[in-house]
């Protein structure tokens, strides 16, 4: 079997070989560096807090590449042409778009996110702030993990 070069690797892949990569390089520098005790422990915390820092590459389709080209061609586009935000749902990978003028956006699995694309708790409804003005947002919070504790 051969292996890939960079650009026939999908981002996974690379995102994945860079991580190995990196990884035999300390492991290389651990036995270079005489392997203490010590030098092991602070190379296994580097490699450990390089692999937690590495972004993920952001999953893309055809559908997410078209807007993308369309922004590119035409960066003032949004207003009509094209969705002001796209991404891929965290639950079922299926493809979302936020057009201007839009709020939240429901996935058809029932995942929510908000208007920028960040996932919403699936039990953000249970809160009692979003419709009491007279309840803050973390007494509201409390008051439905108590809830959910039978406590309440």
């Amino acid at each position: 079997m051969t292996e890939k070069t960079p650009d026939q690797m999908s981002p996974t892949e690379q995102h994945d070989a860079d991580l190995l990569t990196i990884s035999n390089h300390l492991a290389y520098f651990a036995d270079e560096l005489g392997g203490s005790d010590q030098v092991i422990d602070t190379i296994k915390r580097l490699n450990e807090e390089l692999i937690r820092k590495m972004p993920v590459p952001v999953k893309t389709c055809d559908e997410c590449e078209h807007w993308q080209q369309v922004a590119e061609d035409d960066p003032a586009s949004y207003d009509n042409d094209r969705p002001t935000r796209w991404w891929h749902c965290q639950v079922c990978d299926a493809h979302l778009d936020r057009w201007r003028g839009q709020g939240d956006q429901t996935c058809d699995c029932g995942a929510e996110y908000n208007t920028f694309g960040q996932r919403l708790r699936d039990d953000w409804r249970e809160n009692p702030a979003w419709r009491d003005g007279n309840v803050d947002d973390l007494t509201g919070y409390e008051i439905s993990q108590l809830r959910k504790e039978g406590t309440l």
